[in-house]
């Protein structure tokens, strides 16, 4: 078993603008038009436009490292706080729908 003795985090990122990535079209297979094509049109409309800083990430990670209680889980940009709390909200609301079912499982208290 490894043991790590040092806080670790997870970090979420999102979309963020990088330099010299290559994208492989195909939006000119028909054949792939309605599943990989529809991807390949949306990458190559939205590169250059992600809301994501890939330094401010780095130097966001960077001073995570220098945390004394870093968080499980770190968000990096607005669209992952965006999405994350998106989730959460909706997960929430159906545990609260569910609440009476949920606990019900409990031993009966005297």
């Amino acid at each position: 078993m490894l043991l790590c003795s040092t806080p670790s985090s997870i970090v979420e990122l999102r979309r963020s603008r990088r330099r010299n990535v290559a994208f492989i079209w195909t939006e000119n297979v028909a054949d792939h038009d309605s599943t990989v094509g529809a991807t390949a049109r949306f990458q190559r409309n939205y590169n250059g436009k992600q809301p994501g800083d890939p330094k401010k990430a780095a130097q966001a990670i960077v001073q995570l490292t220098q945390e004394r209680n870093p968080p499980l889980r770190l968000l990096l940009g607005s669209d992952a706080y965006a999405a994350a709390e998106k989730n959460d909200l909706a997960r929430l609301e159906e545990a609260r729908i569910w609440k009476k079912l949920s606990v019900s499982t409990d031993f009966e208290t005297k």
